[in-house]
């Protein structure tokens, strides 16, 4: 009968574990790349903003400052869906991604933004959607209050970053700072 050398069996052990330690440690560094948590990329300015034409300063009691216009003017759920695939195919994201963003209207509908073209249309992270909400319900309230023009609040949209100056609400101090 054949027999393998005491020194011989500690070779085999050693590889033996070294072998299953660089399995194990490999199949470790697959799970946590499985399981990081996916990054939402920043979002990215549009360069054309487009507007609602049928919203003008003129218009805005017959239309931004109606309880409940947004809801006349906001395209379907299938249509911004699509939409807001297409974008992160665009930019390299896979599906499961979608849960990060909100598509959002640059120039929010309640101060006239084009409600259905894709130039108006921006995936946002939902810290930041959160925010930028925060801030478009208070530029509508003081619009409608007549505080702030339309096209003043729309250039504060343009370029948005959160917070606005506090100089924003000058003229509007009985708008409030919460919504929902």
């Amino acid at each position: 009968m054949f027999e393998i050398s005491p020194v011989l069996k500690v070779w085999f052990l050693i590889l033996a574990l070294c072998f299953l330690g660089i399995i194990a440690n490999t199949l470790v560094k697959e799970d946590k790349l499985m399981h990081q948590k996916a990054q939402p990329q920043a979002t990215t300015i549009p360069t054309k903003i487009t507007l609602n034409p049928d919203v003008t300063q003129d218009t805005i009691e017959q239309t931004i400052c109606v309880s409940g216009y947004t809801k006349t003017v906001r395209p379907n759920e299938a249509y911004t869906h699509h939409l807001k695939l297409k974008m992160l195919y665009d930019r390299g994201e896979q599906k499961k991604n979608a849960r990060l963003y909100e598509l959002d209207h640059w120039i929010p509908l309640t101060l006239g933004g084009a409600p259905s073209d894709p130039n108006n249309l921006v995936l946002q992270p939902w810290p930041d959607a959160k925010l930028k909400d925060k801030d478009e319900f208070k530029l509508g309230k003081c619009v409608c209050a007549h505080g702030l023009t339309l096209q003043a609040a729309q250039a504060l949209m343009s370029t948005w970053k959160h917070p606005l100056p506090d100089s924003t609400y000058a003229n509007c101090p009985n708008v409030p700072n919460s919504y929902k």
